[in-house]
């Protein structure tokens, strides 16, 4: 299943999440809880899945990705900031950044569109 979350309040992947970090999206929540993420997600999650690919695309649509490469220029920028503001960072905050990188990268060059695809053939 493909679907929406936010990371735990110590800045840990949720247990329900199998693989994220997709398509963040800022939200009202506190640092680490101020991305909604997509990922592959077990039938734990408490947020419904999306129902089929078409939903995965428009989600994908909606958030306007148009600028894969300078959404995650200024993501990197903001997370190399963010780790290095910590006195001294837990294993925690940097598997945090880095997941958070890996999906910002994982948008280098692709079209958003086909990246929501292919995420969608993982499920």
């Amino acid at each position: 299943m493909i679907g929406t979350y936010v990371l735990n309040e110590d800045g840990s992947v949720p247990k329900f999440v199998i693989d994220g970090g997709y398509f963040p999206v800022p939200c009202e929540g506190k640092p680490p809880q101020d991305m909604i993420l997509v990922g592959v997600v077990t039938e734990d999650s408490p947020d419904k899945p999306f129902v089929d690919e078409a939903a995965l695309l428009a989600y994908v649509a909606a958030i306007g990705r148009t600028d894969p490469i300078g959404e995650a220029v200024k993501a990197l920028d903001g997370l190399t900031a963010d780790i290095a503001s910590v006195a001294k960072p837990t294993l925690a905050d940097i598997d945090t950044v880095l997941r958070a990188q890996k999906a910002v990268l994982a948008t280098l060059g692709n079209d958003p569109v086909a990246a929501a695809s292919a995420l969608w053939a993982r499920r």
